[in-house]
Formats: structure tokens, sequence, C-alpha cells
């Protein structure tokens, strides 16, 4: 083996020990069995309001009146019939 060769082999030994594996519960690395599981819990979680705060979020005051204007603006426009007829290359029925 030449140097060159032997010293990317060594690299990528060294990047490839380096790399994070993902790890259950149980300390062993996770199989495809528990592929989601993680996700399913954060969602289980979410759904139960366990973690939730006991003061929802608020905005500040000027900036919860202005999104609340622009709102009501919002209703001032008819809705229309299509949003793309108007625009080129619009496909219609």
């Amino acid at each position: 083996m030449t140097r060159l060769t032997s010293t990317i082999l060594i690299s990528m030994m060294l990047i490839l020990s380096l790399t994070p594996f993902p790890i259950g519960a149980d300390g062993n690395v996770r199989g495809e069995t528990e592929r989601g599981a993680t996700t399913r819990e954060w969602l289980k979680l979410q759904a139960s309001g366990a973690q939730s705060s006991p003061t929802p979020p608020r905005q500040p005051g000027d900036a919860a009146s202005r999104t609340y204007q622009r709102y009501l603006k919002s209703f001032e426009r008819p809705i229309a019939e299509s949003y793309f007829s108007d625009q080129p290359g619009f496909v219609g029925k």
C-alpha cells in the first residue's frame, strides 16, 4: 500500500468510528423495527399536553394588534373564483 492509500484508509476508518448511530432507550443500536418510534413518542407527548405550558405564548400588544388588523383587512377583497386562472400557463378544467 502506498502512503497516500493508507492515509486515506485510516482517515475513513476514523470518520466512520465517529459517526453517531441511533441508540434506543435500552442502550442498543436501534434497528429497523424501531424506526419511527421516537416520532410516535413525540406525537403522543404533544397530544397528551403533559409538557405544555400553563400560560399560552402571547404576542406583544402592538404586534398582536397589527396582526389582527391585517387579518380583518384580508376580508375586504372578494374571494377569487380561481387563484391561478389569470396566470400564464394555467391549465383550466
